[in-house]
Formats: structure tokens, sequence, C-alpha cells
């Protein structure tokens, strides 16, 4: 025999929300400490920008780590003074920990060729080289956050 319902079953939608930059900006950057640039819940990244310039106009070295629903993804990129480099995953799967991921000095989003969406997303950076001259290390990560409608 049939059992009479409740009523219907109420559905969660859920829609991105778009945020502004977060933003990590230090002068002078201490060697080998990571610096959180996004921590967020049910997020989608848009793009993710690294910069890091000094007196000297010199390359240096920087790490970069995501963690997504508790997978790491990390790598490290030379990259050169007062130059926008835009950080991207890839749709090819890397012999070392990068998991795909790759930079371009070409305005890229950061899912370029694969999107990058969590229910837990963690992005940090580091400058593992020397620190120069009136040393910055700029890192910016724009998200897209799920919310409730």
């Amino acid at each position: 025999m049939p059992v009479a319902s409740a009523g219907p079953v109420a559905t969660t939608h859920y829609w991105p929300r778009h945020t502004g930059a977060y933003q990590v900006a230090e002068n002078p950057p201490t060697q080998n400490v990571w610096y959180i640039v996004i921590d967020e819940d049910d997020a989608e990244l848009a793009w993710l920008i690294i910069r890091q310039s000094n007196t000297e106009v010199a390359a240096k070295s920087v790490q970069v780590r995501f963690t997504v629903d508790g997978v790491v993804y990390q790598a490290t990129y030379n990259i050169p003074s007062h130059s926008t480099t835009y950080v991207y995953r890839t749709d090819l799967t890397a012999a070392d920990a990068s998991g795909g991921l790759a930079i371009d000095t070409v305005i890229r989003n950061a899912a370029y060729t694969v999107m990058w969406r969590g229910q837990a997303f963690k992005f940090e950076v580091r400058l593992t080289s020397i620190p120069g001259t009136n040393q910055w290390l700029i890192a910016r990560a724009v998200p897209n956050l799920d919310e409730v409608t």
C-alpha cells in the first residue's frame, strides 16, 4: 500500500558568487616561508597570478603549492623580475609532483585547460631564492565562491 508523503523534498541550489582578489604582498618576503594566498571552501579558481621584483632585476625561484580537497600539487618556477606570471593547470600529467601545473607570461586563466574547483581549496606561495634588494613577492587569486541561492 502506498505511503503518504509529507511533501516535496527541498533542494539546495548553489551559484558562484564573484569575489575580489585575495592577495599576498610581501616586502621583503622571508626565504622559504609559505604565505597563504587563499584558503576557502567551495571555491572555483578563475585567476592565479605571481609577480616578484627586486632592484637587481634578477629572476628568483618561487614555489607554489595547491591543496584541493586534500590533494597537493606543488611546483617551483624561476620567475623573471618585474614580470606578471599566470599559473594554470594543464590537462597533462607531470612526472614530478607538479600535477600538470604550468606558468606563462601570456594571460591565461587558472582553468585554461582543466577546471580548478574544490570543496576545500588552498593556494600558497614562497620565495626559495635569497631575497634581493627591495624584494617583493606578490600573489593574487581570484575565486568564485559557491553560495546557497
